[in-house]
C-alpha cells in the first residue's frame, strides 16, 4: 500500500512540473516582442543602440529587436565583425555558424519598423 502511495505521489509531482519544451514555449510567449510596451524602432533609430559609450547594444533579426548589451560576446557592441545597432538578419542567418540557436538565447525588446 505504501508503495502505491509513493508511486502516485511521484506521478503527481511529474505531472505538475512542466516539461522543458513547455517551459521554453511559456518563456517565449512571456517575452513575445509583440506587446504594447515594446520598442518600435526604425533602422535609423536602431543605429543609436550600438553598444558604444555606455549605450545599450541592440540587433535586429527578422524584424525583431534583441538586446545583446549584457552578452560577453558583444563587447562594446561588436561580435566577430558584426556590429550592434543594425539589422543582422542576413549576416547571422547566412554566415553565422549558430543560426537559429543565437536567437534562442537573446531577449527580444521590440520590433524593427521600416
Amino acid at each position: 500500500m505504501t508503495l502505491s502511495v509513493v508511486a502516485c505521489n511521484k506521478e503527481k509531482t511529474t505531472q505538475e512540473q512542466p516539461s522543458i519544451e513547455e517551459q521554453s514555449t511559456t518563456e517565449a510567449l512571456q517575452s513575445d516582442p509583440n506587446t504594447e510596451n515594446d520598442l518600435v524602432l526604425s533602422s535609423v533609430e536602431l543605429a543609436e543602440y550600438n553598444g558604444k559609450d555606455g549605450k545599450p547594444a541592440y540587433i535586429a533579426i527578422d524584424g525583431i529587436i534583441y538586446d545583446v548589451t549584457d552578452s560577453n560576446l558583444w563587447n562594446e557592441g561588436e561580435h566577430n565583425g558584426f556590429e550592434a545597432g543594425k539589422d543582422l538578419t542576413t549576416e547571422l542567418m547566412e554566415k553565422s555558424p549558430h543560426k537559429d540557436s543565437v536567437i534562442e538565447r537573446l531577449s527580444p525588446v521590440g520590433t524593427l519598423e521600416d
